[in-house]
């Protein structure tokens, strides 16, 4: 089911204040609430899907600041999120200004990664999420 309201300028600007509050709280320097507000926007990216289209550039912002923020277990949470997100926008996140954003960091993190380390199969989810949009519209 579509997000509900976007097609009028009052439900654009509602979801806009929704989307950005929701990704200031994503860099929270609070653990808790980093968690909260990156498990509500895994749950928005799902709802919005393609609604998420024209904000990808400032969305891999803050999620790739998270980076940066996030300990280990909301990492877990973060890899998620941006698997979401590869999910809801599709072939949109096939470019090569979002890729080069997204990338380095998460391999990054895939060579910090132990074989053994329980976060390396959360990661990988996230990468082939990524994959199959990628593949799918090559």
């Amino acid at each position: 089911m579509p997000f509900q309201g976007v097609g009028h300028q009052k439900g654009y600007d509602q979801f806009n204040r929704v989307l950005m509050g929701l990704l200031q709280r994503v860099l929270d320097t609070n653990k808790r609430v980093q968690e909260a507000a990156c498990s509500a926007f895994a749950t928005l990216e799902e709802e919005a899907a393609e609604e998420l289209t024209p904000h990808v550039a400032i969305i891999l912002q803050h999620l790739l600041c998270a980076f940066g923020r996030y300990q280990k277990r909301n990492l877990r949470i973060l890899y998620d999120a941006i698997g979401t997100l590869a999910d809801a926008v599709g072939g949109e996140l096939n470019q090569s200004r979002y890729l080069d954003i997204l990338m380095p960091p998460l391999i990054a993190k895939w060579q910090l990664v132990s074989n053994s380390d329980k976060d390396l199969f959360p990661l990988l989810e996230c990468f082939t999420s990524i994959a199959q949009v990628c593949c799918t519209f090559c």
